[in-house]
């Protein structure tokens, strides 16, 4: 239980974390964040159906539980928030700050435990909360923030159990709720299996109820699911996350999502210099290896992908980067980790997610937010055991380095997610007519805008009944998505606009090869940058169509 001293830790931790995100609590609703509050809404209204609606997906109007491949005990929360705060932007991301403080909370007393020193604990502490994946992925109300602060919840009490039984029920409590936000959560059932078998053998049939209880809340709801919404629904689901997985394409998503954390979790660049306290010999054979490797991911990017140069040097760096750091850790674990069992854990949970997100669809930067906390947590250990007495000092620079380059890519992300807030609204207004109708494609926060103003979506099916002087807005970016062939030939371009801004971070661009939120392998839709910097790239390129 937490004493004197971690309780003015814990009051820091709190203002540490509302005072950075301050800045942020207006931004748009971004991505899936629609989604989310769809769900609420259709929970407030009938709380034992959630997935009971239709939406348009993709252009295709069908229910909810067709393409939605998350649980919905976060879309119960949100809705409890929604009835008290109302659907808007500044009280929902003001809510969801306190998955924050949990998540610094919680990472703080895990990192104790590893690293059994309070300046390196509170050091890992700050990292975590000001890394790139986890800063940004906080401006969003999808259940990825939340997945995260139950899982660091549930690992916490199951460390800390040892004799206490409660401590493992509390635990599985944690685990039943992160398998019920998203189903990565599950994977708590194999770290719980690996951790019980670094304990004595008399704790081992205590320990098991934290994986009994994630599995019986689990099972519940395979059942009500399989009630709801008929005898295929996760065979569905199933397909639906893992379509077109092939050798190759698993493989690639190995490569992305460590590419991913080596550029999303710290500053890059710091991964490298442990990796240089090696001796000069062991550091050279190092460098060599992580600088074939990085070269050529990078080459191959820039000849078959549409890379520019600056682009592929960005890959060559993170690459490069995660690539030593990765090497150098494995390579040395009986200094890295001095023979405790228990760090030993560290490397099987970043191992388990890393695999496990391969399988999935498309790679996302908020796939790979559970393997940050290990991993960060390696680092720090390794750090402390090469710099010794600079290692503070190091730790120190990082975080400086680290924050500044999350507050860029926070600042890019926040202005993608405002552009489509603001042309929504503004384009509405300038083409609406008296006797026209406004139709937009795509969907993200672009859609939940257009919708709110009545406009509607267009319909791959061709289903729309168009009249003359009619408007369809079409955005590039946000889930391309190609007119039907009638309509098509019904319209004329009225107007392109593209949407530039000097501030030269993109999250989500296929001219600048970003890809924070998602690949979805669409044309000019390739790479394995999380985020990249350009100034020449458009935010977003709209096209204003006129129905003739």
């Amino acid at each position: 239980m937490p004493d004197e001293k971690n309780k003015k830790v814990f009051v820091l931790i709190f203002i540490f974390s509302v005072v950075i995100n301050l800045p942020f609590l207006f931004q748009a609703f971004h991505i899936d964040d629609p989604l989310s509050i769809y769900l609420a809404k259709q929970i407030i209204q009938n709380p034992a159906n959630p997935y009971d609606f239709e939406l348009v997906n993709n252009g295709v109007l069908q229910k909810f539980y067709r393409f939605y491949a998350n649980p919905p005990f976060n879309g119960y929360i949100l809705s409890l928030m929604i009835r008290l705060l109302g659907d808007h932007e500044m009280p929902l991301h003001l809510f969801h700050l306190a998955y924050t403080f949990f998540i610094g909370v919680f990472m703080f007393l895990i990192s104790m435990k590893f690293l059994k020193d309070f300046k390196f604990a509170i050091s890992s502490t700050i990292l975590l909360l000001i890394s790139p994946a986890v800063f940004v992925m906080n401006h969003t109300i999808m259940p990825d923030i939340p997945l995260l602060c139950f899982y660091l919840a549930a690992i916490y009490f199951f460390l800390e159990a040892e004799d206490r039984t409660y401590f493992y029920s509390i635990s599985g409590i944690f685990a039943a709720m992160a398998c019920l936000t998203r189903y990565t959560g599950l994977t708590l059932i194999p770290i719980f299996l690996f951790c019980s078998f670094l304990k004595p053998r008399y704790r081992v049939p205590m320990s098991l109820l934290a994986t009994i209880i994630p599995l019986i809340a689990f099972e519940f709801w395979y059942h009500w699911s399989l009630d709801l919404y008929s005898s295929n629904y996760w065979a569905h689901i199933v397909s639906f996350e893992t379509a077109q997985n092939r050798v190759l394409r698993i493989g690639t998503h190995f490569l992305a999502n460590i590419v991913y954390l080596g550029g999303s979790a710290i500053f890059p660049i710091s991964l490298f210099f442990p990796a240089v306290m090696l001796n000069i010999k062991k550091s050279r054979i190092l460098i060599l290896i992580s600088g074939l490797i990085a070269m050529y991911s990078a080459i191959f990017l820039y000849k078959n992908c549409a890379h520019t140069l600056a682009q592929a040097m960005l890959v060559f760096i993170f690459v490069f980067c995660i690539i030593s750091f990765l090497i150098m850790a494995f390579g040395h674990l009986k200094i890295w980790f001095n023979h405790r069992s228990q760090n030993i854990l560290l490397l099987f949970w970043i191992i388990l997610l890393v695999c496990f997100n391969s399988f999935f669809l498309h790679t996302a930067v908020k796939y790979n937010l559970l393997e940050i906390p290990p991993f960060i947590l390696i680092f720090t250990i390794i750090v402390k055991n090469l710099l010794q007495d600079r290692s503070i000092h190091f730790l120190a620079l990082t975080i400086a380095l680290t924050g500044v380059l999350t507050g860029f890519i926070a600042i890019g992300d926040t202005i993608l997610a405002d552009t489509y807030r603001d042309f929504a609204k503004k384009i509405y207004f300038l083409y609406k007519k008296e006797n026209n109708q406004v139709y937009y494609t795509g969907h993200w926060g672009w859609e939940y805008y257009l919708k709110k103003l009545n406009a509607k979506p267009i319909l791959v099916l061709g289903t729309n009944k168009l009249n003359k002087e009619d408007i369809i807005i079409v955005p590039s970016i946000p889930w391309p998505q190609p007119l039907p062939l009638n309509i098509r030939q019904r319209i004329k371009l009225l107007k392109r606009v593209d949407v530039h801004s000097r501030f030269p971070v993109r999250t989500m661009n296929g001219l600048a090869k970003a890809f924070f939120y998602a690949n979805y392998n669409f044309p000019n839709y390739t790479g394995v940058l999380p985020y990249s910097f350009s100034s020449k790239a458009p935010v977003e390129s709209f096209y204003i169509l006129e129905v003739q």
